[in-house]
């Protein structure tokens, strides 16, 4: 990826951490009732970038990685 398309990028990731519940509401309709919202939502994109091999080569850039608790359900009900 070149520095002009990295620039780009960044400000769709902020977006997406600024307005996560309407994100996946919108990308991925149903999900947000299956969140549970009163939880955490961790982003660990600098996490993920630890991981790769690429890392100690510089900086990279990497989609974004999200953690969240999802709703424990009672299937035996449904």
């Amino acid at each position: 990826m070149t520095h002009k398309n990295q620039t780009y990028d960044t400000p769709w990731k902020e977006i997406i951490e600024f307005f996560f519940p309407q994100f996946m509401a919108f990308f991925v309709p149903g999900s947000e009732e299956d969140i549970d919202w009163g939880k955490d939502i961790k982003f660990l994109d600098k996490e993920f970038q630890k991981l790769t091999k690429e890392s100690v080569l510089g900086q990279r850039h990497t989609d974004k990685l999200v953690e969240i608790t999802l709703k424990c359900r009672n299937h035996a009900q449904e």
